[in-house]
């Protein structure tokens, strides 16, 4: 057993299929939160006991997520997360690794950036809450680009991971509409369920492209391809997330792909999505403005989105003065104008807008940064990553309509898989002395 432990390769194997059975076994039984906690806490302590990486405890995390039937008991979860996070701290102290990352420096001005809101936030309590959310993210990132060098994922070893996460949920998705056949044309059957629909939704495009690429490995082991009817699971599941952001989220990609066709390089296809970003908001701060103007246009743009332009509007319009516009009104403040406005939501279903509103242009601007950076990175070593590529494509489209890239755990998710390629990419650029091929830098 210890020879199977001692081997990275073989730890992730054995580890994560394990993890997989046990995740899908407590939500399908549905284990009491008490429970669950002694189950995961006896893995989480057996691997600390084996002194395992900061990275192979986070993935314990991982597979906890969905293993709660509740939506609303996220304990399991922040205990695992927390302590994680400390076990990681003592690792690095006693290993002296120094922190690096080249969204290290972006990502931590605009957290300090976002924690300064809070000073003038309308709603503070609101606003610890999304600020805890979005240092997840951050920490993620660290804990994964900072991992100790012998025991580092693999993309194989992401993309099986990313694998049963999506065939956790796709069973998940077909035991709940199977209960409520008769609802099967809604997302009702979806409202019992470990997270609110959008987010799952969300996690499923996010997943979906790059777990593909274990198929890569086909042509040295065939039976990889005895998998590929449990895909059929999570086809299902996106389909039966009846979420228009996770199929505008597609659509974006198989543009993508489509310009890869006609031999459009990433790199310029990277420069057309941040243009893209940009022409979206431009859209929507017109079609607020036009409102009195032109109404019967304002009123079928805001039902054809499902209402989702008027919640644009009351974000917008809580922009009130230059310094709002620059530094935000304050992270939390979603709910809080949104009541004002006739509505409960407390996040504006669009990271752009949601970002501008509660953070300001200047944080707005660190995350178009951040982003650029992120795909710029998927850019290098292009045949591995495109797959990649096209899941954070899938992300960032469907986040532009709806739920955020670093809401709730799908930040952690999100900078997971970019910490990880990024060191990928690190370690190719070493073994072949590429330089700043892709816009990446070693750093």
């Amino acid at each position: 057993m210890s020879f199977l432990i001692k081997k990275p390769n073989n730890i992730y194997y054995i580890l994560m299929p394990i993890l997989a059975v046990t995740s899908f076994l407590t939500w399908y039984l549905k284990a009491s939160i008490v429970d669950n906690i002694i189950i995961f806490g006896i893995i989480m302590l057996l691997l600390s006991i084996l002194k395992q990486p900061t990275t192979i405890l986070m993935i314990v995390v991982l597979f906890a997520i969905p293993a709660t039937y509740s939506k609303d008991l996220y304990l399991l979860y922040q205990l695992l997360f927390v302590y994680v996070v400390i076990y990681g701290l003592f690792r690095m102290i006693n290993k002296n690794i120094k922190l690096k990352g080249i969204l290290y420096i972006p990502l931590l001005i605009s957290i300090i950036l976002s924690l300064l809101t809070l000073i003038y936030s309308p709603a503070r309590l609101d606003g610890v809450a999304e600020f805890l959310v979005i240092v997840q993210g951050f920490i993620a990132y660290l804990i994964f680009r900072n991992s100790d060098s012998e025991n580092n994922l693999t993309l194989n070893h992401l993309s099986w991971l990313l694998s049963l996460l999506l065939l956790v949920v796709g069973m998940q998705y077909f035991l709940l509409t199977y209960q409520y056949f008769p609802n099967m044309n809604t997302k009702e059957p979806l409202s019992n369920f470990w997270a609110n629909a959008n987010l799952v939704a969300a996690l499923l495009g996010l997943l979906w492209f790059p777990s593909l690429y274990k198929y890569k490995e086909a042509k040295n082991n065939k039976w990889i391809l005895l998998y590929l009817p449990l895909e059929l699971l999570v086809v299902y599941a996106i389909y039966m997330s009846k979420s228009r952001g996770l199929y505008f989220g597609f659509i974006i990609s198989f543009l993508v792909i489509f310009a890869k066709l006609f031999k459009v390089k990433l790199k310029n296809i990277v420069k057309l999505l941040m243009i893209f970003f940009i022409v979206f908001l431009t859209f929507i701060s017109l079609m607020v403005l036009i409102r009195d103007v032109i109404p019967n246009f304002y009123n079928t743009i805001n039902r054809f989105s499902t209402g989702r332009i008027r919640i644009y509007e009351i974000a917008l319009s809580a922009i009130n003065n230059p310094l709002k516009l620059l530094f935000g009104v304050g992270l939390g403040s979603a709910r809080f104008h949104s009541s004002l406005g006739g509505s409960g939501n407390i996040y504006y279903h669009s990271w752009i807008i949601h970002i501008l509103s509660t953070r300001g242009l200047i944080n707005l601007l660190i995350q178009l940064f951040i982003i650029y950076k992120v795909l710029k990175l998927l850019t290098f070593n292009e045949d591995n990553n495109y797959l990649f590529f096209l899941g954070i494509v899938v992300y960032l489209g469907h986040a532009l309509i709806d739920i955020g890239y670093d809401y709730q755990q799908l930040g952690i998710i999100y900078y997971m898989i970019i910490a990880v390629i990024e060191k990928i990419n690190l370690d190719l650029i070493r073994k072949n002395n590429v330089i700043e091929e892709g816009g990446f830098q070693i750093t």
